[in-house]
């Protein structure tokens, strides 16, 4: 699995949280995003350019993508109940994700 940056999860989180956590993957192909995470992810290339963040998904297995899916999914869940004030989005995504991330406390 590539290493991705800070940055980069939080595209992929920003594309999840977009497509309503997969309510319109789920509305255009009728399919559910947990049951296929690489086709959801994959539709990053809606929102983005990063070619290299593009490469990445698309390397990602089945599994990885999963796993990918469901902890953006619970960051964009933290996000909806947590103070917009209080939240500090990359120290969520630098601990969550501490087992993708190349940036380690690159917070500042």
């Amino acid at each position: 699995m590539d290493i991705f940056s800070i940055k980069e999860l939080s595209e992929v989180i920003r594309h999840v949280e977009i497509e309503g956590q997969g309510g319109i993957f789920t509305e255009e192909t009728g399919k559910l995003p947990k049951d296929y995470p690489k086709e959801f992810l994959s539709r990053i290339v809606n929102y983005i350019s990063d070619q290299v963040l593009i490469e990445k998904i698309d390397a990602l297995t089945e599994d990885e993508a999963l796993h990918m899916f469901v902890k953006s999914v619970y960051i964009v869940r933290i996000k909806h109940f947590e103070s917009p004030n209080y939240l500090e989005e990359n120290a969520i995504i630098e601990k969550v994700f501490e087992d993708y991330i190349m940036e380690p406390s690159a917070l500042k």
